[in-house]
């Protein structure tokens, strides 16, 4: 997905909003997506609270967490989104 940009890894913060919905993403791309971040750096996203649901988003992050490659820093739940629903926003240290 991101592989062009593998070799960058100096982004110190990256922000993805309006991604993590329903029949966009898998919960995998969080993978691409810390790996074009520095050791360090911060990662600020959005999850539509249907994607959280459907997705297993969660628990492939408790996985990362649990590995030892990302910290949650701060989740903010049902924050507003759009009028059909809200959305969980994250925000992510990349720790590996």
């Amino acid at each position: 997905m991101l592989q062009a940009h593998r070799a960058v890894e100096d982004i110190v913060v990256l922000t993805c909003c309006g991604v993590f919905t329903v029949g966009h993403v898998s919960p995998r791309a969080l993978d691409h997506l810390a790996a074009t971040v520095r050791h360090g750096g911060v990662l600020a996203l959005s999850t539509r609270l249907s994607y959280l649901r459907e997705s297993g988003f969660a628990q492939h992050l408790e996985e990362l967490i649990t590995k030892g490659e990302l910290t949650l820093v701060e989740a903010y739940d049902n924050g507003p989104y759009i009028d059909e629903e809200g959305a969980t926003y994250w925000v992510l240290r990349k720790d590996r």
